[in-house]
């Protein structure tokens, strides 16, 4: 029902609150993760945080793939992050150097790619708005 989408469909302000809320909640989520040096009791509090974060911002990154309507750039943002939860997972199984830095260096590419196509959703969803 294409006419009861329009009528739900969010203003760029609204939007823009998402957006500011993201911004936000990734730069906690930095923090975080920059301060898990700390010891393990202190790391398996911060890991914590940081599944909260990531949880949050999922819940907005998905409001903005549900207002998408290009599909190609959905599909594509979906299976970046499926590649990139393989990629952790193999991460965690390594078992030595040489595979955690290629790993690494997998992780870093696929990341950079899911956030500039994360971007292009987002342009995306924005143009679709109303003032």
């Amino acid at each position: 029902m294409p006419g009861s989408r329009e009528q739900k469909f969010p203003t760029k302000a609204e939007l823009l609150e998402h957006l500011k809320k993201l911004q936000e909640i990734s730069e906690k989520n930095q923090q975080l993760t920059q301060s898990l040096a700390g010891g393990k009791q202190i790391s398996s509090l911060i890991k914590k945080e940081i599944e909260a974060c990531a949880e949050q911002q999922s819940k907005i990154v998905n409001i903005f793939l549900e207002l998408s309507n290009n599909e190609t750039v959905k599909n594509r943002y979906l299976e970046l992050l499926n590649k990139t939860e393989q990629q952790i997972a193999q991460l965690e199984a390594a078992r030595n150097i040489e595979q955690l830095q290629k790993l690494k260096v997998d992780i870093i590419k696929t990341i950079q790619e899911w956030v500039r196509c994360l971007e292009t959703l987002i342009i995306g969803v924005l143009g679709q708005a109303s003032e």
